[in-house]
């Protein structure tokens, strides 16, 4: 069945389940970014021993909000006994915003335009995927095909 032939809440469902799953990429590909953004930082300044509420505050200040989830930051960043437990995390963000911030905002505005053509590209993938039923949305029928006139 064409996608254009699908019932109006059908099409609403589908497109939203493959904005999703892009959606998902994109979240997926800037946590990656910051996470080796926040790394390389770290390796620049390993008397810190960046810890997880360290990255996070980190990560707030460089990107304006809150964008990495909390086990990706246990993960990447979790330090037993660090050695910032009693020093004043606020003022070390502060000092690491004014030598980093301009290198993230540049690094991070490139990196989200090569994102975005990926992402193109990974919808393109998923809409294959769903055509040849490697993908099997949870919100159409079971077993029902869906072709699209606008994958290339």
């Amino acid at each position: 069945m064409q996608f254009n032939e699908l019932e109006f809440e059908d099409k609403k469902k589908l497109s939203g389940y493959i904005g999703g799953l892009v959606s998902g990429f994109i979240r997926e590909k800037h946590q990656s970014f910051i996470i080796s953004f926040v790394k390389s930082i770290e390796s620049d300044h390993a008397e810190l021993n960046i810890t997880s509420s360290f990255a996070d505050k980190l990560i707030n200040r460089l990107t304006g909000k809150r964008s990495i989830s909390n086990s990706a930051l246990q993960q990447n960043f979790s330090k037993p006994d660090s050695i910032n437990k009693n020093k004043n995390i606020d003022t070390f963000v502060e000092n690491l915003i004014e030598s980093y911030g301009d290198t993230f905002e540049k690094s991070f505005d490139s990196y989200k335009i090569s994102v975005k053509k990926n992402a193109k590209e990974e919808k393109k993938r998923i809409m294959r995927a769903i055509e040849n039923g490697e993908i099997d949305p949870p919100c159409l029928p079971i077993g029902l095909r869906v072709t699209f006139n606008d994958i290339s």
